[in-house]
């Protein structure tokens, strides 16, 4: 049984938040892989020197006793770091160091 002319637009209300949430989602996941393709495309040369970069501002801004105002922005440029390949096994262990110590 198909329900009544009267259930209709409930279905219909609840179809229509369905696919809103739907398509959230799917710009939330597009956004946040944005920079990962932006990296990805980058010629290496360029790319090597923006790691570097970030880099040397992480370890200035964030390495030791960063300061709680700065944790944030900390936490953004880790990320960040964790889409260049560049970021290797050290890169990876300190990055994840300040991750861990900025979600407590």
């Amino acid at each position: 049984m198909e329900g009544t002319p009267q259930d209709w637009p409930w279905q219909r209300l609840l179809l229509i938040g369905i696919l809103l949430v739907a398509l959230l989602l799917v710009l939330i996941t597009w956004g946040a892989l944005s920079e990962r393709r932006a990296v990805e495309r980058m010629a290496p040369q360029e790319r090597a020197l923006l790691f570097q970069q970030t880099w040397k501002g992480f370890e200035l801004l964030c390495q030791g006793q960063a300061d709680p105002g700065l944790v944030s922005r900390c936490g953004d440029q880790a990320r960040f770091l964790k889409e260049f390949p560049e970021c290797q096994e050290d890169c990876r262990q300190q990055v994840d160091s300040f991750s861990n110590r900025a979600s407590r």
